[in-house]
């Protein structure tokens, strides 16, 4: 196959990330808060892999997203959804605000769901998915703008589910 062959491709301010056709994610560009997942947090300028070294999973994913700052999360091909990168405000999802310079699963403890996601997207300092079920959760700062979408303003470093009560759906 074509060694530039791609299936998904995504983009911050400064980075960007793909899906090669073998499945792995190569990230390129800025990775200062170890957005580019290869456990070394400074700029690329050439394309480097995440590493998967700490996890049985293998570096096989469908689905990669980027966030503004350096924060980047990808769907895995069993479905779990794993987060990297900057977390000052938990939008790595892993149930703490510490920088992850190689992917981390997603918690999902607190919940009946597991950590098996469709859909990812990540804002500035937050980070949304749809999980297998539909349910949509988001995870990382809590604005008066109401980012997470559950109704509070608090940040949090776990995926909460968004509220759509005031709309008649529970």
């Amino acid at each position: 196959g074509d060694a530039n062959s791609f299936t998904a491709i995504a983009g911050a301010v400064h980075s960007f990330c793909g899906v090669h056709t073998n499945g792995k994610i190569y990230c390129w560009g800025n990775g200062s808060n170890g957005g580019a997942g290869n456990g070394i947090p400074q700029n690329n300028y050439g394309v480097v892999e995440i590493d998967m070294s700490a996890h049985a999973e293998s570096n096989s994913f469908t689905r990669v997203a980027l966030g503004r700052i350096n924060t980047t999360c990808g769907i895995h091909t069993s479905g779990q959804l794993f987060c990297w990168g900057e977390n000052t405000d938990g939008q790595v999802g892993d149930g703490s605000t510490t920088q992850r310079n190689t992917p981390v699963k997603v918690d999902m403890s607190a919940h009946t769901e597991d950590n098996n996601f469709k859909d990812v997207d990540l804002g500035d300092d937050f980070t949304c998915g749809i999980h297998n079920s539909g349910k949509a959760f988001c995870w990382g700062k809590g604005t008066a703008s109401g980012w997470l979408g559950n109704g509070g303003t608090t940040s949090t470093s776990t995926p909460v589910e968004i509220d759509m009560s005031a709309h008649g759906l529970y």
